[in-house]
């Protein structure tokens, strides 16, 4: 078995830290999903706030489709 650099282990420890930080986010998503398309329709302005994204979508139906999707988007998804 191979020895690991300090290097590597420093960027093993981000990825962690990264894939940790979307599936939180997933989660959280995935729950807000049903308020938002049930119960209150500005309640993606409050997931936004909650997680300090910029409210740069306008609507509801612009934040579901481009939220999770938006490759130009540093906040997505």
């Amino acid at each position: 078995m191979g020895t690991f650099s300090v290097e590597q282990k420093d960027n093993l420890i981000w990825l962690g830290r990264y894939t940790e930080r979307v599936y939180t986010t997933l989660k959280y998503y995935f729950t807000s999903f049903d308020r938002m398309i049930d119960l209150d329709e500005n309640f993606y302005q409050e997931f936004c706030e909650k997680l300090n994204i910029p409210d740069i979508y306008g609507s509801k139906e612009a934040f579901l489709a481009k939220y999770p999707f938006d490759e130009e988007n540093t906040d997505s998804l």
